[in-house]
């Protein structure tokens, strides 16, 4: 279905949300699996620890992991040559992953065009999720904020990803140390600081919490009064919500029944 008056079959919150899952794909999500697969990583009381070399080698190989990343690889190797046959794009040559993965990021509006898009959405987060669930660590990585250089940004740094639990971070790209924290605390505020019309703030709410908010839960918070609204748009009209009063519903809300709001 067509979602709005620029012919595009995603509308900017799934796209949104799709831009920041293959960011992690590209950024962080590939290297891990790469771990999981040859098991060079394991977690035990919360400490990470690289197998010696006197391991059984019938124990150093994750199938389930490598079959998640072959997929992974298929999915996004066959969207890219949808979006480029459909949108009569140059082929971006062969990669890894994580290549495949910035390509689609950097081209989401051609994909956004293309009749298949809500498929490739569904494909997609299937395979993020599978992988995800693939790797053997705590919780993976999350979202930091764009990277501390002061040249930002006119330098092209990724946005920075790290474990929980980290304090700093030194950036690939510039050589920066980045204060996790001062970060983080930087984000939050940015998000809290504006209100959201209600598939944004199901975007956002995503960013904030770590996992899918899906947009029908904020519709359902709107529908039964749980959530009120606090302005309209000037430019567009639209009615606008609080993240901060959509957090405190989303963690009030039990775990169990979470999906229905």
């Amino acid at each position: 279905m067509i979602t709005d008056t620029d012919h595009f079959y995603l509308d900017r919150s799934a796209r949104s949300l799709l831009s920041t899952r293959l960011g992690e794909i590209r950024d962080w999500l590939v290297d891990e699996l790469d771990n999981a697969i040859t098991r060079q990583t394991a977690f035990g009381s919360g400490q990470a620890t690289r197998h010696g070399q006197n391991d059984d080698p019938a124990d150093v190989f994750d199938l389930n992991a490598s079959d998640v990343a072959h997929d992974l690889f298929g999915t996004l190797r066959a969207w890219t040559y949808h979006v480029c046959t459909e949108r009569q794009l140059p082929w971006p040559g062969e990669g890894r992953a994580s290549h495949f993965a910035g390509w689609l990021d950097g081209h989401l509006i051609d994909l956004a065009l293309t009749e298949q898009a809500p498929t490739a959405v569904d494909e997609i987060t299937d395979a993020w999720k599978r992988a995800k669930s693939a790797i053997d660590t705590p919780g993976g990585r999350e979202f930091a904020g764009p990277c501390q250089s002061p040249a930002q940004p006119t330098v092209t740094c990724a946005g920075v990803y790290v474990r929980r639990g980290t304090d700093t971070y030194t950036c690939r790209a510039c050589g920066i140390a980045c204060d996790i924290p001062a970060m983080k605390s930087k984000l939050h505020d940015g998000l809290l600081e504006r209100a959201y019309t209600a598939r944004e703030l199901a975007t956002a709410l995503s960013v904030e919490v770590g996992d899918t908010v899906p947009y029908e839960r904020v519709r359902n918070w709107i529908r039964r009064g749980k959530l009120e609204a606090v302005d309209d748009d000037p430019g567009t009209g639209a009615t606008t919500y609080s993240l901060a009063a959509a957090l405190t519903l989303y963690n009030a809300t039990p775990r169990r029944s979470r999906m229905t709001g």
